[in-house]
């Protein structure tokens, strides 16, 4: 009698084979659409999430953690974990074919700015959020920048600034600029002065040396704070009228200053004859800087005790460019009292004439003629 198996008359051997006949196999395939529930497992191939309701243009799957579910979503900055080969389009549109809007950071923040500024390109530097420098164009191509450009390293451009380097050192050495002629070119905005400003590290203004709004004048300017006009004048060369014009502000009212100085300063131990001149040269009739004059100061007596200068007063003969010096005045600092000589003679004291009672006049007119004879006024024939 067989054992009682929920399946009359059937004996367990009977039912385990009925149950393998039956049974599905464990490999076999099934219709996509047969799958219309659940997740499939990121094991067996699938995203463990429904995308149904995801998608779209400019997106892509991603997953945020190893093991996360698959999701889709678009690239954001954080996904480029590596400079790209081919950077993409700033701001909506490529350089090439449209305009920027701006790329930059929060306020607040170290950042660099690209845009426009009337239709041309435009480059700000912000330091801490506040502008630190401006590169703009001109419609000359000119290149301006709003702030002062301190220069630690070596330029090699061979563009209109071509230098070997900026610094100090030796000139033509790697940190000494070598500015070939004609490679610097000032031009501001029109109305405003062409100048340069020399500081100190720190930021002292010692000077500017410039052209003002319209002239043509070159003007050196001493102090100041960067500004021109906000220093003081002191020399200019005039391009009309007088041709050098020097000007001092220091002193009282009533005193003179020096408003130039010309000097010598040699090594070695000067002797007599030392000195230094102004020469003065004109145009003549065929030929430019023909030599005229001279004013000249040197060391009769360079002992520095008691030195003693002539200052000497001389006009030119120019004969086709061979000159003979004229001497007309030569006053002498003498060690007790000025010394004068005329017309090349030697500078002497002033010539005592005496006591007048009792002279006649012969002898009053022979001492006068003396005395001139003595300056070089006069001369005997």
């Amino acid at each position: 009698m067989p054992a009682s198996t929920g399946f009359p008359g059937l004996t367990q051997t009977q039912i385990n084979v009925l149950i393998a006949a039956y049974a599905a196999p464990s490999s076999h395939n099934h219709a996509a659409s047969a799958i219309t529930s659940g997740q499939l497992a990121l094991a067996r191939g699938g995203t463990a999430a429904d995308l149904a309701a995801t998608g779209g243009a400019t997106h892509f799957l991603r997953q945020a953690s190893v093991g996360a579910a698959l999701t889709v979503g678009g690239i954001v900055s954080a996904d480029l974990t590596t400079a790209l080969t081919t950077p993409p389009a700033i701001g909506g549109t490529t350089p090439a074919a449209g305009t920027f809007t701006q790329v930059d950071v929060p306020s607040g923040s170290d950042y660099i700015r690209l845009d426009h500024s009337s239709g041309r390109p435009r480059l700000t530097l912000f330091d801490s959020g506040i502008i630190n420098a401006v590169f703009t164009t001109t419609a000359g191509g000119t290149l301006s920048l709003n702030a002062p450009l301190a220069v630690t390293g070596v330029i090699t451009s061979t563009g209109l600034f071509a230098a070997a380097g900026l610094g100090s050192g030796t000139p033509g050495s790697a940190t000494v600029a070598s500015i070939p002629s004609g490679s610097v070119r000032m031009a501001p905005p029109l109305g405003s002065p062409a100048y340069l400003n020399f500081v100190e590290t720190g930021g002292s203004f010692r000077g500017s040396i410039g052209f003002a709004s319209g002239s043509n004048d070159l003007v050196y300017e001493s102090g100041g704070n960067g500004t021109w006009g906000t220093g003081t004048e002191r020399f200019r060369i005039s391009s009309t009228g007088v041709a050098t014009h020097l000007i001092g502000t220091a002193g009282s009212l009533s005193s003179v200053v020096n408003a130039a100085v010309i000097g010598r300063n040699d090594t070695g131990t000067p002797l007599s004859g030392f000195g230094v001149e102004w020469k003065f040269t004109l145009k003549s009739s065929t030929t430019n800087d023909r030599a005229s004059g001279y004013i000249r100061s040197l060391w009769n007596d360079p002992a520095n005790v008691a030195a003693i200068a002539d200052l000497v007063l001389i006009s030119a003969h120019n004969a086709n460019g061979t000159v003979t010096e004229r001497v007309g005045l030569c006053i002498r600092g003498g060690a007790s009292a000025t010394q004068l000589g005329f017309f090349g003679a030697t500078p002497v004291a002033k010539p005592a004439l005496g006591t007048w009672a009792g002279l006649t006049t012969d002898q009053k007119l022979d001492a006068l003629r003396d005395a001139m004879f003595t300056l070089g006024l006069a001369s005997y024939v």
